[in-house]
């Protein structure tokens, strides 16, 4: 028999801050894999992923220690630790994000082979000329198209107002349509 509980985000939210071991589970096996493709992306590091996965629940649990952490939204949360996080890494190393490869398409099986390959060389064209927008824009360009956040989750993240939030998406976008042609 299966134990499991469907817990709603409100319901980990307040279970987490009393510690609920099934809750706190919950919340890693929930959110552990989306924050670690997330980091993949940019990092383009199997490693860095790791540690910013780890690090994440490490700062989330201290945070729940000392009374703190999130009130009304988790994964907002979790994602803004993800990204203090790897904005860190990159001062400290003095790197640029990456958009990693794995934004590239899938071949279907029936899919010709002229097609497909098309279809790689015009993702890897984006992928080069999304690595060109400034590291906002890049921001929130992966937040938003890959992670499939809306502006008020992104702006809770990167520690914007929405208004910032669609500047940055709105002059991204126009970037790349100059770029692209």
């Amino acid at each position: 028999m299966d134990d499991t509980v469907d817990y709603s985000d409100t319901e980990l939210l307040n279970l987490g801050q009393q510690f609920d071991q099934q809750a706190l589970a919950e919340i890693y096996d929930r959110y552990s894999d989306p924050l670690y493709r997330y980091a993949y992306r940019l990092t383009g590091s199997e490693q860095m992923a790791e540690d910013c996965v780890s690090e994440t629940f490490s700062r989330y649990l201290n945070a729940l220690e000392k009374k703190k952490g999130p009130r009304d939204l988790l994964r907002p949360y979790l994602y803004r630790i993800a990204h203090n996080w790897i904005m860190d890494q990159f001062r400290k190393n003095k790197s640029e994000i990456s958009i990693e490869a794995t934004t590239q398409p899938f071949v279907a099986r029936d899919q010709h082979v002229d097609d497909a390959v098309s279809e790689k060389e015009q993702a890897e064209l984006l992928r080069q000329h999304v690595e060109r927008l400034s590291p906002d824009q890049r921001h929130v360009i992966v937040l938003k198209y890959l992670e499939q956040m809306d502006n008020a989750e992104i702006a809770r993240i990167i520690g914007r107002n929405v208004g910032s939030v669609k500047a940055l998406h709105s002059r991204a976008l126009n970037n790349l349509r100059d770029w692209i042609g």
